[in-house]
Order: structure tokens, then sequence, then C-alpha cells
């Protein structure tokens, strides 16, 4: 049975942390405005696709996901990572992405070029990282910008997915907390939510696996890497 491809750009996202390195989320820990000093939105690594999208490769393509996000996203190269795995499942296809780099989704509010992206292309694929989420978990910050960027998106037809970071290393329950937020943005906004976080940790999982099974050591080490 052949997945479709919007099950294959789903299961893409589910499973690109793979072979990354340990994660130190770029997470605020200090309160919201007017409750502390509040925090400088820059993002140390945060890189931008340098202009706008080229409109006819996202109408050439048959599939094309506009990321926007920060590091997590763009480190390693991962929307090139995603449609790497999605044409290796429909070699036939045509696939293009686009990244824009913002410090935070409600940056993204902000962005002219978040809303240009959003509506003047026909985007069939939307992922939308970086919510601000305390570390310490003392804090909540604003998540109204990131639901309507995402209703915007789904409004222009787009299928739209909250890209869920791993947790904290070290720091229990923070990926599940992680999830959970991004999936209460979503059911706001009427989304779907791409587990990384948990795929990061069958990653790791497999990892140990592999290493205590010297017989599926290879092909193991090969799947968390690729």
């Amino acid at each position: 049975m052949r997945v479709c491809c919007h099950g294959c750009v789903f299961v893409a996202l589910f499973l690109l942390p793979a072979g990354c390195g340990d994660r130190q989320p770029n997470r605020p820990d200090s309160a919201p405005p007017g409750d502390g000093p509040g925090v400088q939105a820059v993002a140390p690594g945060v890189g931008s696709s340098g202009g706008m999208s080229d409109l006819e490769k996202v109408r050439a393509s048959d599939v094309n996901i506009l990321f926007i996000g920060n590091s997590h996203t763009v480190m390693h190269d991962l929307p090139g990572l995603v449609c790497r795995m999605v044409q290796f499942r429909h070699p036939g296809k045509k696939v293009y992405a686009h990244f824009v780099g913002v410090p935070f989704l409600e940056d993204a509010a902000r962005d002219p070029r978040c809303k240009e992206e959003i509506e003047s292309r026909p985007w069939k694929f939307v992922v939308l990282q970086a919510q601000k989420i305390s570390a310490s978990g003392r804090f909540d910050y604003s998540r109204k910008e990131g639901i309507e960027i995402a209703k915007v998106a789904k409004g222009r037809g787009a299928a739209v997915f909250f890209f869920s970071e791993w947790g904290l290393q070290g720091v229990a329950g923070d990926g599940p907390r992680t999830e959970k937020i991004y999936r209460e943005m979503a059911r706001a906004a009427g989304v779907g939510v791409a587990p990384v976080g948990r795929a990061w940790d069958l990653a790791l999982q497999a990892g140990r696996t592999c290493r205590s099974t010297p017989a599926t050591a290879t092909t193991s080490r090969r799947w968390v890497r690729s």
C-alpha cells in the first residue's frame, strides 16, 4: 500500500531529528515582558532563506513545504532532509522547500516575509516551529501569534503542522511538556503536530539498542544517522 504524499511528509517530519546532535534548546528562562527583564529576541545560529521563495518552483512542485522556525529547523538542513525523504518514497515527485528564519513565532507574526510567503504562495504544507517556552516551566508566553499564523496558513489551503521540539537534555518531562503546549496550540488552530520530540527519543533508544545487539548494529546505526 502506497503512502500518500500528505502522510509521507508527516512521517518525514516525525523522523527528521535522527542523526542530529544533543539538543540545548534556545529557550528563555525569564519572565514575560512586564514580569521581569524579558528576553532579547536573538537566536544564535538562526539562518534565513536570503529572500522570498521561487514562485515558479512552488507552483511547479508536486510537494512544497514552507518552514518557519529558528536554529532547530535550519541546523543540519532539516528542510532539505525532509525533501530527500519525500523524494525517496516518491521518486517521480518534484519537491520544493523554503525556510524563513525567525527567533520565535511571536516574531513571525510581525515579520512581513512570513505574511507574504503564506499569502502569496500556494503552499501545500507549512511547518511552524519556535514557540517561546520557558525552560524552567515557571512562565507562560503568548501563543496567540503562532495560533493565528497556523489559522492563516490553513485558510490558504495548506496542511499545517507545529514542530514540537525534543526536550532539554537531562530534564525529566521536558519533552512531553513541550509537546503538550504545541498540541494545545494545534487544537486551537485546527491543525496537526509533528511529535519530533518522541521521534528523537526513539532515535536515542535505537542507538542504545544497536550498541547492545551487535547483530543489528549496522542496520540500526544506518537508521539513526539517515
